[in-house]
């Protein structure tokens, strides 16, 4: 491609079909303005709504192939400095079309045009500026962007940089990771061949790819916003008034859980509880949460640590633990991690309160005051006591020191609400989360005759014998009641 065909000139060429060519040619005359050819000025003011400056010129190089072509092997009627239609559809079609491959020798190309390898602090200035356009893209066209209030992203977009290319970075084993801030390797270089193994690894970042230079040249729709999902999706935001209320949460945080959040509950979100608008109170924090649906658990520490969990299962008074392996933690600062469950227990969730013989509060994974994740029935006081990981998540101390001060506290019910007759608006469902919905057991639309059932001790023999589904959140029993 251009000035990086040495990087991928064995792979077979990517073209348009017969029937993509017109579209093509529309937007060619859409940036050179009707004329023959179009220089880099006019490309910058087409391209610059979406990506960085830089970015801009270097892909402008590319489609030129200023590395390639001198001025006698310009084809006839084309002025040197000027991208021809021949050119630009030959280029485009590799961005828009290509393979893994074809991204791969794209990113190197952008990262580095003038060698075949890339250097680990470019990775990182590209792959933040990706999330930036992608921003851009998001703010301009599509409405659950719109439905938000993100707090100041900061150096969020480096840190979600950072996180997505922990895998091509990491050169000790998993084990080691997340004891320390994440750092830019010294002296290494990637390969195009390296780029192409880390690509797929990292479907986040491969989403992101995809959309931003779609996005940006957009030749397959005539209005972005005629786009109903974005992916990597934002969630739309449901019932909350943002007058009354703020979130500690920025978009890249946002992109970041939602997209470890199972496919049929990145929809929607619905802000149950928040400390600054309920208090720091543990008996309204239950009051709110419980029963409502599978919930995020973000907290701020008075250290500026951000962490929390996921809750796949409704919360409710319980003195043992529950959930299942759907559930995790995370953290957004100073860095973000994502932690599974590994399996060694199921200690998901916890939320006990007025009893003398064990813990009053909400945690999530470890073991009964060695919490990965715990907040005290007082509310204004928790622990992370990984020593060294969770055992349930593998996460290592979320909080700067192991004992810390609550500052802020979001819980989010996430998925489609559903309506008073119990049944849900598919309206705007993807095709996942009709999936899921279909799934769900009658015992699940009638919690009470399910709960008559156990009392009597006749459970469901058919509890987890159902049709297996890899998404699925356990029932969503009762309305979301509008925080407001």
């Amino acid at each position: 491609m251009g000035g990086s065909e040495s990087k991928g000139s064995d792979q077979r060429p990517v073209h348009f079909t017969d029937e993509e060519k017109p579209m093509v040619s529309v937007l060619f005359h859409r940036i050179s303005h009707g004329k023959k050819t179009f220089n880099r000025e006019q490309f910058r003011n087409f391209a610059h709504g979406v990506l960085d400056p830089e970015v801009c010129e270097l892909l402008y190089e590319l489609l030129h192939g200023t590395k390639q072509r001198h001025h006698h092997h310009l084809r006839g009627g084309q002025h040197e400095g000027e991208v021809d239609h021949h050119h630009f559809s030959h280029h485009l079609a590799a961005i828009l079309k290509g393979g893994v491959r074809e991204q791969a020798v794209l990113l190197t190309s952008l990262c580095s045009p003038d060698h075949d390898y890339v250097i680990p602090e470019h990775l990182v200035k590209f792959v933040s500026s990706m999330v930036q356009s992608y921003e851009k893209i998001l703010a301009a066209h599509c409405r659950q962007y719109q439905s938000w209030m993100f707090a100041p992203s900061g150096n969020s977009h480096r840190k979600l940089a950072l996180y997505m290319l922990e895998d091509l970075f990491s050169t000790g084993s998993s084990k080691d990771r997340d004891f320390s801030l994440p750092e830019v390797p010294k002296n290494a270089t990637y390969s195009t061949d390296d780029i192409e193994m880390w690509i797929p690894r990292c479907p986040l970042f491969q989403q992101i790819f995809h959309e931003v230079f779609h996005g940006c040249f957009r030749l397959y729709e005539t209005d972005p916003s005629d786009v109903i999902f974005h992916h990597p999706r934002i969630p739309q935001v449901c019932d909350t008034n943002w007058s009354r209320v703020g979130t500690i949460l920025d978009l890249p945080s946002v992109l970041f859980l939602n997209a470890s959040l199972p496919a049929a509950l990145q929809g929607e979100w619905r802000l149950l509880f928040s400390n600054s608008l309920h208090g720091d109170s543990f008996s309204q924090l239950i009051k709110m949460i419980d029963g409502r649906g599978p919930t995020l658990l973000v907290l701020r520490d008075q250290q500026g640590h951000m962490f929390g969990g996921f809750a796949s299962e409704p919360w409710s008074i319980n003195s043992k633990f529950y959930g299942d392996d759907r559930c995790f933690l995370f953290r957004t600062h100073p860095n973000y991690g994502l932690y599974m469950a590994t399996g060694y227990n199921t200690n998901f969730m916890y939320l006990n309160l007025n009893m003398q013989t064990l813990p009053n509060g909400l945690g999530m994974g470890g073991q009964f005051d060695y919490f990965g994740f715990w907040i005290d029935h007082t509310f204004n006081s928790g622990h992370s006591k990984a020593g060294p990981r969770c055992t349930t998540y593998g996460s290592p101390q979320l909080s700067e020191t192991p004992e810390f001060k609550v500052d802020v506290l979001e819980v989010w019910v996430v998925g489609p609400q559903k309506k008073k007759d119990d049944e849900y608006d598919d309206e705007d469902l993807t095709e996942e989360e009709r999936e899921h919905l279909a799934k769900k057991s009658i015992l699940d639309k009638d919690p009470e005759s399910k709960a008559m059932l156990e009392l009597l001790g006749r459970g469901p023999v058919s509890e987890g014998l159902r049709e297996g589904d890899e998404t699925a959140s356990s029932p969503e029993d009762n309305k979301v009641i509008s925080l407001f």
